[in-house]
């Protein structure tokens, strides 16, 4: 809920016009079509070609997007330069658009996103377009921009005591803008403020008209004490009044088909008809951002998680989705045709019956771990809470209801695999699906590696316990079991040669050896933090660790190796003994390439932050990291 704000009233506001031309590639050339939907008189969360104002700050946001790397790139990255998070989209075609977020306007084609130049900064919330030619857009601060043949320009400037949400049109030459206390009407070549006492206390988040005589809203009542909830607006014959009060009930969204029936989302869904707003059955636990319809008998609503739900035979129902981020917007451009936008510049397609996802990321939280099967196949952790599967070259999420936390997969083969993470969760991958399995502990669970598909281990820490106490846990016989612990030992990884034979590597603290079916400590040759370890066989194995640390255990012996940056090394893959790479995070290059001896930077800039990397061969490979950033290799 947006905070209070101090509510200034002017009587008209002059347009101020600061000219900016948009400059288009040359190949986006507008073409006739056949589908075209102009959104004129739906606006705010979730109506036709708009979304919630409520944006949530991704402070991981991936610096991928600034840097240039030989042989990487960034998943999907060709449709990539919406780096930030797409609070509105508006279509005036099956394949044209504009939308909006992070203090950025942005131009859609076919997938495509184009930031373009704007005469002023404002946190845009909104977007509407009357024709392909003339649209509008409004922002926190109030800032009003009016596009017009090819030109963004300054209708009401900044900082004038507005708080913007929403804005919907009526016509080219009639429209409304709504937000925090405030309403205003655009009529004559004006904004004008509509003033009322009522508005002193509300919050309004969505606008839909149905003409120029009528039109609803949605709202909060920041004075509430007892019963909370959203309430409707109802403009009539010139006046907004305050309707019925929905305890309880959050709403975000709201669209009106015609005078006799709309629908409103948030918390819940509501539908009007026969002159009542009345909640309808939904899929349970979803909060929503954005409703959209085809038609009285068709729509589609999104929100968070990457909900996504279809309104068909007089039902809503939940579709499946690419994407685990919060989606803001949908637009529908025909029955069998629609676009959504969301977080981390997600850009998704709905065509031939279902939603795929052509800009952005499958996740938008911090990804932990990924390890590939093949080429073809591999599996990455969203330590937030979905899982995510990559099969016939896409990134799909896997939400496991209640799931969350994992931090390392191990697969033994494309049918079976583990999974580890807090609180002591496993999960087994069998007969295509993830099953929680019974833990013989409640301490966070680190690595897990398996040797066979009948036994493995995982190493864990209990941070409860003083002092600090790691444990490992063997699988065999068909079930998991404390194996041993040690004390004042954080152990972060593990990696198994065979069921007689693996290492272990911690923070401060020794490094530890399976061997003559016992773990052994033996003496870690540097004083930094070890994080991740990778054996190639009995005789060799690397291990990284803070501050650019490398070891590498050849003849029996861990030994340093000079180490090319002084980034905190978190993850290490290794292809042969001959080549291999590593990735991390913080003050240095943060992924390094060992080849011909020598560990070594790659050619390129490079500026993100790195948590986990798995490669499938020399020529294929994947590393994950903050902000749900995935990068490809090559």
């Amino acid at each position: 809920m947006m905070l209070n704000r101090i509510f200034l009233t002017f009587t008209i506001l002059l347009i101020i016009v600061i000219p900016v031309k948009m400059t288009s590639p040359v190949d986006w050339v507008s073409k006739s079509d056949s589908a075209v939907i102009y959104p004129t008189n739906q606006a705010g969360p979730g109506s036709t070609g708009l979304t919630s104002p409520h944006t949530v700050t991704n402070f991981f946001m991936p610096a991928i997007f600034n840097s240039r790397l030989p042989g990487w790139h960034t998943y999907l990255d060709t449709k990539a330069e919406c780096y930030y998070d797409i609070d509105s989209l508006a279509m005036v075609s099956a394949y044209e658009g504009w939308a909006v977020g992070d203090g950025y306007v942005f131009h859609i084609f076919n997938g495509s996103c184009q930031q373009v130049e704007i005469p002023a900064y404002d946190i845009f919330n909104t977007i509407v377009m009357v024709s392909p030619t003339e649209g509008w857009t409004v922002g926190s601060q109030g800032t009003i921009l009016h596009y017009l043949d090819g030109v963004w320009t300054v209708s009401v400037p900044r900082d004038q005591g507005f708080y913007l949400d929403a804005v919907a049109m009526v016509s080219k030459d009639e429209g409304w803008a709504v937000g925090d206390h405030t309403i205003l009407h655009y009529k004559n070549g004006l904004w004008q403020p509509y003033v009322s006492s009522m508005l002193n206390n509300l919050s309004i988040y969505s606008i839909a008209m149905v003409s120029t005589n009528e039109g609803w809203a949605v709202a909060y009542d920041n004075s509430c004490t007892l019963i909370c909830g959203s309430l409707m607006l109802h403009f009539l014959n010139g006046v907004w009044e305050e309707g019925d009060i929905y305890p309880n009930i959050g709403l975000d969204s709201i669209i009106m088909l015609s005078a006799d029936e709309g629908w409103a989302v948030g918390s819940e869904i509501l539908h009007y008809s026969n002159g009542n707003w009345q909640p309808v059955a939904s899929p349970p636990f979803i909060r929503l951002n954005s409703v959209a319809m085809v038609s009285a008998t068709e729509g589609w609503a999104v929100g968070y998680d990457g909900a996504i739900l279809h309104y068909t035979s007089g039902a809503w129902q939940s579709a499946n989705s690419p994407t685990s981020s919060i989606l803001r917007s949908v637009v529908p451009v025909s029955p069998n045709e629609a676009w959504a936008v969301g977080e981390v510049g997600d850009i998704l397609h709905y065509f031939n019956g279902s939603w795929h996802l052509v800009a952005g990321y499958p996740s938008n939280g911090p990804l932990q771990t990924v390890t590939m099967i093949s080429p073809q196949e591999g599996w990455a952790a969203d330590l937030g809470g979905p899982l995510l599967h990559y099969k016939n070259g896409i990134w799909s999420p896997v939400i496991l209801p209640g799931v969350y936390g994992l931090r390392s997969i191990a697969m033994t083969s494309a049918d079976d695999g583990w999974a580890v993470g807090e609180f002591g969760k496993i999960l087994h991958y069998v007969q295509g699906a993830w099953q929680p399995v019974s833990s013989p502990t409640t301490s966070d669970l680190q690595s897990v590696a398996m040797v066979s598909k009948d036994e493995g281990w995982a190493v864990g820490v209990q941070y409860a316990t003083t002092p600090i106490t790691s444990i490992f846990l063997h699988y065999t016989g068909g079930a998991w079991h404390v194996s041993s612990s040690l004390t004042n030992v954080f152990v972060t990884s593990i990696s198994m040669v065979s069921k007689n034979d693996g290492w272990a590597v911690s923070s401060l603290g020794p490094i530890l050896h399976f061997t003559n079916g016992t773990w052994q400590e033996i003496d870690s040759p540097t004083g930094y933090w070890l994080y991740s370890v990778k054996m190639i066989s009995e005789s060799e194995g690397w291990a990284v660790g803070a501050k650019g640390t490398i070891l590498h255990y050849l003849d029996g012996v861990w030994q340093p190796v000079h180490s090319p940056t002084n980034a905190d090394l978190v993850s290490v893959s290794m292809i042969s003994p001959d080549e291999g790479w590593a990735v991390g995070m913080g003050y240095g290059p943060p992924i390094i390439h060992y080849k011909d001896g020598v560990w070594q930077l790659p050619a390129g800039k490079f500026d993100f932050a790195l948590v986990s990397i798995s490669m499938a061969s020399a020529t294929e490979g994947w590393a994950v990291g903050y902000g749900g950033l995935i990068l490809q290799y090559p």
